[in-house]
């Protein structure tokens, strides 16, 4: 049985994900690592 919430979680663990790419891709390291701390948090609530 799926859990609507962690999927919830998961896909925006993905978003995340996919944007802090895109910042590394782009040499925005700030924003990068504002990404990553946002996605390190997310972790933390799995």
């Amino acid at each position: 049985m799926a859990m609507p919430q962690r999927d919830d979680l998961i896909e925006e663990f993905k978003r995340l994900d996919a944007l802090r790419e895109w910042a590394v891709l782009h040499g925005d390291m700030e924003e990068a690592e504002r990404l990553r701390k946002m996605m390190e948090h997310l972790a933390d609530a799995m």
